[in-house]
């Protein structure tokens, strides 16, 4: 995946203030940082208006209302975070993860833009057409003032779903980056001396700029995945308490709204579950390029080659030392 996938990405995100304007020039304006405070305005309102309008939490036990208003709320807040970070706070280090993601870009991105408009649509497809599924079920089963009740709810799912989506994208850039890296390594073992002492200064400063650029990564999305994975928990244990304890003579059409709340409840989880295995993998990659490295060490002491051991010696060093700094959160 290229920045052509993250510039679709952004093309929506700068309308609901989630992205910088654009990959090439993520600094904020005022009007856009005005525009940022707007929307925020515009969430919280909505938030309080649903939050008060929702007469059905009344009747939950305590622990269930608890639970339902705690996950609206760090709902809101997820969103809050996401726009006022970009848009004030960390203005900086998006300029600065867009940057190094380009300076590390050694791939040919010739014959993928097909292949990632196709990734785009679908999952835009999927989202909207599970979205209109939620729509037109519960207009049947509650009546449209349920949907009104519930309309800001869907609009922050599609918030985070796209948000999550990014998030994957950009960790999919790097774990790309590092496979590159351990790619290039395991084809330079084999040459002359020279070759390969040129090109391990070259993977040095490869190695350097990909750990800046996962430092800057876990400043821009620490706090915003935390609250990812922990609404994607708060919704499928509100879902599971729904399940279990709703009486199926209380709901018409039950089985329907059974596979339709499975599905929303997919869209919050499994988005977060991908995120939790994307940022496994790029640790993943990093762990291989440490092992590939001492190997290589390990093959050139067997075969007496002083000059090129104490290089990759070195190298091996300088891949351990930036081990940790490289691991995504």
């Amino acid at each position: 995946m290229c920045f052509h996938l993250l510039r679709l990405i952004f093309s929506i995100g700068k309308f609901l203030a989630l992205t910088p304007p654009s990959t090439r020039t993520p600094k904020i304006k005022l009007p856009q940082k005005l525009y940022s405070i707007f929307v925020s305005v515009i969430l919280i309102t909505a938030f309080t208006y649903a939050l008060t309008s929702r007469q059905f939490y009344t009747a939950f036990v305590p622990i269930k209302t608890i639970v339902c208003i705690l996950r609206d709320t760090l709902s809101l807040t997820l969103t809050l975070v996401i726009i006022l970070d970009v848009s004030f706070f960390k203005i900086e280090h998006w300029v600065h993860l867009l940057q190094n993601l380009r300076l590390t870009d050694s791939t040919s991105n010739s014959g993928k833009t097909v292949k990632e408009n196709t990734t785009f649509v679908l999952t835009q497809s999927i989202f909207s057409a599970i979205l209109v599924l939620t729509v037109v079920t519960w207009k049947e089963v509650y009546g449209w003032y349920y949907i009104t009740q519930c309309v800001f709810e869907l609009l922050q799912l599609y918030i985070h779903f796209l948000y999550t989506f990014l998030i994957c994208v950009v960790l999919k850039m790097l774990s790309k980056r590092y496979r590159h890296i351990h790619t290039n390594i395991q084809h330079f073992q084999s040459r002359g001396t020279d070759e390969v002492l040129f090109w391990l200064k070259n993977f040095h400063k490869q190695i350097y700029l990909l750990g800046k650029t996962v430092d800057v990564f876990n400043e821009i999305f620490a706090w915003p995945v935390t609250l990812i994975v922990v609404l994607a928990s708060l919704t499928l244990l509100d879902y599971l308490d729904w399940l279990f304890t709703t009486p199926s003579s209380e709901v018409p059409m039950k089985n329907v709204l059974i596979s339709t709340n499975v599905l929303l409840t997919l869209l919050a989880t499994i988005p977060a579950l991908i995120l939790i295995l994307m940022c496994d993998v790029v640790s993943h990659e990093v762990s291989n390029i440490l092992k590939l490295s001492y190997e290589w060490k390990w093959k050139l002491k067997c075969r007496r080659l002083k000059k090129e051991a104490k290089a990759v010696h070195e190298f091996c060093a300088f891949v351990q030392s930036w081990f940790f700094s490289s691991r995504v959160f």
